[in-house]
């Protein structure tokens, strides 16, 4: 299967503290792909290479065969990646559905971002709709409720039209019946052929919607392959999903 992303032996430090070491993986087309580990571990670190808020001390980050490490994180962007944030990142006057349209304004005419055309209007409802939040289009988004705001967030960043999808941590104050709604909906999206790679705390949820998985622990992978195997790791089970998982 080809890659979308490849992530390899990447270093990453701060101050001479060590986030990443030697940190290498691959992303598949049409995958989900988990990234799990404890606070700390240098989950967010791997987003912030790919996405180019942190230039890394070595290693190699390629999108599509294409490399993308030392690029400004706009280009990053308009080369085909998007990503959520741990803390949500809404604008605070704006309604959701202004949120819609805006996520669509590098990729469409300056015309466009002041009188949305058809089409920027229609993936504009597409993306409220796939996402569960229609009903609240005219509200202010930041006035949601938490787990609400999350899903403007994901369709915000799914609207732009990207190649690989970062999601840091979806499913933080949604209840168990939004999770599950969630987790349908990503996997249709990776159904229809997009890359998804994400952070989450919660395992069972991650357990049962990623195809792949990686495990990180000090700045380190220390495994990878499928939720099952991954399940059954014993350095894993040590580090971080407890002697009972």
């Amino acid at each position: 299967m080809a890659n979308v992303l490849e992530f390899h032996g990447v270093d990453q430090s701060f101050g001479g503290i060590k986030a990443l070491t030697d940190v290498s993986f691959d992303i598949p087309k049409a995958c989900i792909t988990g990234i799990i580990g404890p606070n700390g571990a240098g989950k967010t670190t791997i987003f912030n290479v790919i996405t180019g808020a942190y230039r890394p001390d070595r290693g190699s980050v390629q999108l599509n065969g294409q490399e993308i490490l030392g690029l400004a994180p706009y280009r990053i962007a308009r080369a085909g990646i998007s990503r959520t944030f741990q803390n949500i990142r809404l604008f605070a006057s704006m309604t959701v559905w202004e949120h819609m349209l805006l996520s669509q304004a590098p990729r469409t005419p300056m015309l466009s971002r002041i009188l949305p055309s058809r089409a920027v209007a229609e993936r504009g409802e597409r993306m409220m709709e796939l996402f569960g939040i229609s009903a609240v289009r005219d509200r202010i988004a930041v006035s949601l409720p938490y787990g609400v705001q999350r899903k403007v967030e994901m369709a915000r960043a799914y609207a732009m039209e990207p190649k690989l999808l970062l999601l840091d941590e979806p499913v933080a104050g949604m209840n168990h019946d939004e999770a599950e709604d969630l987790r349908q909906t990503l996997q249709g999206l990776r159904d229809k052929g997009l890359s998804i790679l994400i952070i989450e705390h919660d395992m069972r949820f991650m357990m049962n919607l990623c195809d792949e998985m990686h495990v990180m622990n000090y700045g380190r992978k220390i495994a990878g392959g499928r939720p099952a195997e991954i399940q059954r790791d014993p350095a894993v089970i040590a580090a971080y999903l407890g002697e009972d998982a």
